[in-house]
Protein backbone atom coordinates (compact mmCIF):
# COMPACT_ATOMS: atom_id res chain seq x y z
CA UNK A 1 0.00 0.00 0.00
CA UNK A 2 1.73 2.92 -1.19
CA UNK A 3 0.68 7.12 0.39
CA UNK A 4 1.77 9.32 -1.42
CA UNK A 5 2.49 13.43 -0.78
CA UNK A 6 2.88 15.91 -3.49
CA UNK A 7 2.42 19.16 -2.22
CA UNK A 8 4.76 22.68 -3.35
CA UNK A 9 7.47 20.41 -5.30
CA UNK A 10 7.79 18.16 -2.53
CA UNK A 11 7.34 14.48 -3.37
CA UNK A 12 7.64 11.38 -1.32
CA UNK A 13 6.12 8.04 -0.57
CA UNK A 14 5.29 5.52 2.42
CA UNK A 15 5.17 2.12 1.70
CA UNK A 16 2.71 1.23 4.70
CA UNK A 17 3.21 -2.56 5.65
CA UNK A 18 0.49 -3.44 8.09
CA UNK A 19 2.49 -2.57 11.23
CA UNK A 20 4.58 0.71 10.74
CA UNK A 21 6.88 1.99 13.49
CA UNK A 22 8.03 5.77 13.27
CA UNK A 23 11.18 6.83 15.39
CA UNK A 24 12.03 10.14 16.07
CA UNK A 25 13.37 11.59 18.70
CA UNK A 26 11.88 15.04 21.24
CA UNK A 27 11.43 17.87 18.52
CA UNK A 28 11.72 15.64 14.83
CA UNK A 29 8.53 16.29 13.94
CA UNK A 30 6.61 13.03 15.74
CA UNK A 31 3.63 15.15 16.66
CA UNK A 32 3.19 17.32 13.51
CA UNK A 33 3.39 13.69 11.36
CA UNK A 34 0.86 12.05 13.42
CA UNK A 35 -1.49 15.30 13.11
CA UNK A 36 -0.93 15.00 9.32
CA UNK A 37 -0.80 11.66 9.04
CA UNK A 38 -4.32 11.44 10.45
CA UNK A 39 -5.87 14.08 8.44
CA UNK A 40 -4.40 13.14 5.18
CA UNK A 41 -6.00 9.07 5.96
CA UNK A 42 -9.27 10.64 6.78
CA UNK A 43 -9.15 12.71 3.44
CA UNK A 44 -8.70 16.22 5.00
CA UNK A 45 -5.57 16.97 3.52
CA UNK A 46 -5.54 16.66 -0.46
CA UNK A 47 -1.78 16.47 -0.94
CA UNK A 48 -1.91 13.00 -0.10
CA UNK A 49 -3.11 10.23 -2.30
CA UNK A 50 -3.26 6.39 -1.41
CA UNK A 51 -2.30 3.95 -3.97
CA UNK A 52 -2.48 6.91 -6.21
CA UNK A 53 -6.17 7.80 -5.69
CA UNK A 54 -7.50 10.59 -4.13
CA UNK A 55 -8.32 10.19 -0.61
CA UNK A 56 -12.30 10.74 0.45
CA UNK A 57 -13.80 11.35 3.68
CA UNK A 58 -15.61 8.11 3.97
CA UNK A 59 -12.98 5.98 2.12
CA UNK A 60 -10.90 5.10 5.77
CA UNK A 61 -11.84 4.81 9.06
CA UNK A 62 -8.98 6.66 11.11
CA UNK A 63 -8.22 6.32 14.41
CA UNK A 64 -5.78 8.33 16.14
CA UNK A 65 -4.33 7.81 19.60
CA UNK A 66 -2.52 10.19 21.05
CA UNK A 67 -3.62 12.20 24.81
CA UNK A 68 -5.76 11.44 27.20
CA UNK A 69 -8.26 13.61 25.96
CA UNK A 70 -8.71 11.57 22.71
CA UNK A 71 -8.73 8.27 24.23
CA UNK A 72 -11.29 8.86 26.43
CA UNK A 73 -13.35 10.09 23.76
CA UNK A 74 -12.60 6.74 22.03
CA UNK A 75 -13.51 4.76 25.17
CA UNK A 76 -16.56 6.55 25.63
CA UNK A 77 -17.78 5.67 22.09
CA UNK A 78 -18.94 9.48 21.06
CA UNK A 79 -20.11 10.33 18.12
CA UNK A 80 -16.67 11.81 17.62
CA UNK A 81 -15.25 7.91 18.04
CA UNK A 82 -14.31 5.98 15.23
CA UNK A 83 -14.09 3.16 17.34
CA UNK A 84 -17.66 3.70 17.89
CA UNK A 85 -18.52 2.65 14.25
CA UNK A 86 -16.15 -0.18 14.30
CA UNK A 87 -17.64 -1.63 17.58
CA UNK A 88 -21.22 -0.96 16.73
CA UNK A 89 -20.80 -2.53 12.47
CA UNK A 90 -20.22 -5.44 14.63
CA UNK A 91 -22.92 -5.54 17.30
CA UNK A 92 -24.90 -5.06 14.05
CA UNK A 93 -23.40 -8.18 12.62
CA UNK A 94 -24.26 -10.34 16.25
CA UNK A 95 -27.90 -8.65 16.50
CA UNK A 96 -28.65 -9.61 12.40
CA UNK A 97 -27.18 -13.41 12.41
CA UNK A 98 -28.89 -14.13 16.05
CA UNK A 99 -32.28 -12.85 15.15
CA UNK A 100 -31.78 -10.65 18.60
CA UNK A 101 -33.94 -7.36 16.87
CA UNK A 102 -36.93 -10.06 15.93
CA UNK A 103 -37.25 -10.85 19.73
CA UNK A 104 -37.27 -7.88 20.95
CA UNK A 105 -40.12 -6.54 18.71
CA UNK A 106 -41.99 -10.47 20.04
CA UNK A 107 -41.53 -9.01 23.22
CA UNK A 108 -42.86 -5.71 22.41
CA UNK A 109 -46.73 -7.03 21.37
CA UNK A 110 -47.97 -6.63 24.63
CA UNK A 111 -46.49 -2.83 24.55
CA UNK A 112 -48.14 -2.08 21.45
CA UNK A 113 -51.35 -3.18 22.54
CA UNK A 114 -51.24 -0.90 26.08
CA UNK A 115 -49.82 2.19 23.50
CA UNK A 116 -52.61 1.36 21.15
CA UNK A 117 -55.64 1.47 24.06
CA UNK A 118 -53.88 4.96 25.71
CA UNK A 119 -54.25 6.42 21.83
CA UNK A 120 -57.57 5.08 20.76
CA UNK A 121 -59.13 8.31 21.02
CA UNK A 122 -56.88 9.93 18.30
CA UNK A 123 -56.29 6.63 16.16
CA UNK A 124 -58.30 5.66 12.89
CA UNK A 125 -58.53 3.37 10.26
CA UNK A 126 -56.20 5.35 8.22
CA UNK A 127 -53.69 5.90 10.82
CA UNK A 128 -51.47 3.26 12.94
CA UNK A 129 -49.21 3.47 16.32
CA UNK A 130 -46.88 0.70 17.13
CA UNK A 131 -43.91 0.24 18.90
CA UNK A 132 -40.60 -1.42 16.67
CA UNK A 133 -36.88 -0.90 16.88
CA UNK A 134 -34.05 -1.88 14.05
CA UNK A 135 -30.24 -2.69 14.78
CA UNK A 136 -29.57 0.92 14.13
CA UNK A 137 -31.40 2.92 16.01
CA UNK A 138 -30.89 0.84 19.47
CA UNK A 139 -27.32 0.60 19.17
CA UNK A 140 -27.19 4.05 17.93
CA UNK A 141 -30.18 5.68 20.65
CA UNK A 142 -29.69 3.71 23.20
CA UNK A 143 -26.22 1.76 24.02
CA UNK A 144 -23.83 4.58 26.80
CA UNK A 145 -20.77 3.51 27.81
CA UNK A 146 -19.61 5.75 31.25
CA UNK A 147 -16.05 5.71 32.57
CA UNK A 148 -16.29 4.80 36.37
CA UNK A 149 -12.71 7.18 36.35
CA UNK A 150 -12.37 9.89 34.23
CA UNK A 151 -9.16 10.39 35.38
CA UNK A 152 -7.05 7.35 34.10
CA UNK A 153 -3.59 7.66 33.82
CA UNK A 154 -2.10 8.15 30.13
CA UNK A 155 -1.11 4.38 30.00
CA UNK A 156 -4.00 2.36 31.44
CA UNK A 157 -6.53 4.42 29.27
CA UNK A 158 -4.14 3.48 26.30
CA UNK A 159 -4.11 0.08 27.82
CA UNK A 160 -7.92 0.15 27.95
CA UNK A 161 -8.15 1.27 24.40
CA UNK A 162 -6.22 -1.24 23.42
CA UNK A 163 -8.67 -4.02 25.01
CA UNK A 164 -11.92 -2.28 23.41
CA UNK A 165 -9.85 -2.41 19.49
CA UNK A 166 -8.87 -6.07 20.19
CA UNK A 167 -12.07 -7.44 21.43
CA UNK A 168 -13.79 -5.28 18.00
CA UNK A 169 -11.22 -7.57 15.72
CA UNK A 170 -13.34 -6.22 12.62
CA UNK A 171 -12.42 -7.72 9.16
CA UNK A 172 -12.44 -4.70 8.12
CA UNK A 173 -9.70 -3.75 6.31
CA UNK A 174 -9.43 -0.01 5.55
CA UNK A 175 -9.10 0.93 9.38
CA UNK A 176 -5.96 2.44 10.07
CA UNK A 177 -4.91 3.10 13.66
CA UNK A 178 -2.30 5.69 14.17
CA UNK A 179 -0.55 5.73 18.20
CA UNK A 180 1.57 8.36 19.52
CA UNK A 181 4.06 6.94 21.52
CA UNK A 182 3.03 3.84 22.12
CA UNK A 183 5.31 1.66 23.47
CA UNK A 184 5.34 4.97 26.76
CA UNK A 185 4.04 2.21 29.29
CA UNK A 186 5.93 -0.46 28.04
CA UNK A 187 9.58 -2.33 28.27
CA UNK A 188 11.11 -4.15 25.46
CA UNK A 189 9.29 -7.55 26.18
CA UNK A 190 5.87 -5.68 26.55
CA UNK A 191 6.25 -3.86 23.52
CA UNK A 192 6.90 -7.27 21.76
CA UNK A 193 4.55 -8.84 22.75
CA UNK A 194 2.49 -6.09 22.09
CA UNK A 195 3.31 -5.90 18.28
CA UNK A 196 2.66 -9.62 18.19
CA UNK A 197 -0.43 -9.40 19.56
CA UNK A 198 -1.73 -6.76 16.67
CA UNK A 199 0.26 -8.54 14.18
CA UNK A 200 -2.91 -11.05 12.99
CA UNK A 201 -5.39 -7.82 12.67
CA UNK A 202 -6.56 -6.35 9.34
CA UNK A 203 -5.69 -3.17 10.25
CA UNK A 204 -2.97 -0.82 9.47
CA UNK A 205 -1.07 0.59 12.29
CA UNK A 206 0.79 3.72 12.33
CA UNK A 207 3.02 3.38 15.44
CA UNK A 208 5.01 6.35 16.76
CA UNK A 209 7.89 5.95 19.63
CA UNK A 210 11.04 7.82 20.73
CA UNK A 211 12.41 4.61 22.28
CA UNK A 212 14.96 2.59 20.14
CA UNK A 213 14.92 -0.37 22.16
CA UNK A 214 12.49 -2.40 20.33
CA UNK A 215 13.67 -1.43 16.87
CA UNK A 216 15.95 -4.19 16.02
CA UNK A 217 13.47 -6.81 16.65
CA UNK A 218 10.92 -4.55 14.95
CA UNK A 219 13.25 -4.12 12.22
CA UNK A 220 13.21 -7.67 10.59
CA UNK A 221 9.68 -7.62 10.70
CA UNK A 222 7.55 -4.25 10.22
CA UNK A 223 8.06 -1.38 8.45
CA UNK A 224 10.37 1.13 10.08
CA UNK A 225 10.95 5.01 9.19
CA UNK A 226 13.57 7.61 11.15
CA UNK A 227 12.31 11.27 11.40
CA UNK A 228 15.11 13.62 11.26
CA UNK A 229 15.10 17.51 12.47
Amino acid sequence: MKLNFNKNNKNFSYDLRKINIIYGHSESGKTRLFSELSEALSGKDKSYTLNNFPISKNDNIVIPISNNESIIEQLKLTSKSNVRKLYFDKLNDYFDSNNIIKEINENLKEANNILRKCCSSILCDDLEIKLDVDSDSLINNNIKVELKNNSLSNSKAKRLLFSLINNINSDKENVFILIDDFDSAFDEQQTIDFLNSISCYKYTFILFTNKPTSLPYAINNYGIYTLKN
